[in-house]
């Protein structure tokens, strides 16, 4: 009878671990971004060229011009920079920095360049948008 427990038992826990790695086969800053999302769309998702770092945008329901976007490190799992802007994109620059194009403040033409180690933020040309 001791026997016929000790397995049960077994299988219970492992068929519970089972679960638990099912839950958590989406990367986690897909579980963290779209938690609290019902206001938005439109998710996407792009690692930086080195892998490293991931970029999470959504647009807003209500605006589409509304823009929400969190950078992971995918090293260290955490979230490194949040912000949101009112424009018509964002994508990497290169493996530290993201470009924001469209919003009003700037010019036609120029880009919203943030460092997403530094925090720091300037105004460039599009054409330096894929250097």
């Amino acid at each position: 009878m001791k026997r016929v427990l000790t397995i049960a038992a077994t299988c219970c826990i492992l068929g519970y671990s089972c679960k638990v790695n099912k839950v958590s086969e989406q990367p986690f800053y897909k579980l963290i971004f779209e938690e609290s999302s019902e206001e938005f769309k439109d998710f996407e998702y792009s690692e930086n060229e080195a892998s490293t770092r991931v970029l999470c945008a959504k647009k807003s329901k209500s605006d589409s011009r509304l823009f929400t976007y969190q950078v992971f490190d995918l090293q260290q799992e955490v979230m490194i920079y949040e912000n949101s802007f009112i424009g018509s994109g964002i994508s990497w620059k290169n493996n530290a920095e993201v470009a924001i194009s469209g919003t009003s403040r700037i010019e036609p033409g120029q880009l919203r360049i943030i460092n997403v180690i530094t925090k720091e933020s300037r105004i460039s040309k599009s054409q330096e948008k894929n250097k």
